[in-house]
């Protein structure tokens, strides 16, 4: 299990990861940032599932998410998600060298 975490300008993202293959097999998001409808976020917790842990691949995954449900997140952008995702990645790799 990873944890990630990252300060947006609409407040902290959390992450708890577990990745298998440089997929994430299933995360939790949390955190104190606005997130509208806020029942939608498990949605995007299941819309992750299974995503290249590549920021590219989750920023489209997001942005995809946030336009078929039209959420709203004042501060909050996908790239936001993606460095809350990636940073707990990039800190094990780096622990690994």
């Amino acid at each position: 299990m990873l944890y990630g975490i990252h300060k947006a300008k609409g407040g902290l993202i959390r992450t708890a990861e577990e990745i298998s293959e440089k997929k994430l097999e299933d995360i939790t998001i949390s955190g104190d940032f606005t997130f509208f409808p806020k029942e939608d976020l498990k949605g995007l917790e299941g819309s992750l599932e299974k995503v290249l842990l590549e920021k590219d691949h989750l920023i489209e995954r997001v942005e995809t998410f946030y336009g078929e449900r039209g959420i709203e997140s004042p501060g909050v952008e996908s790239k936001d998600f993606a460095m809350a995702i990636l940073n707990p990645v990039i800190e094990s790799k780096s622990g690994q060298e």
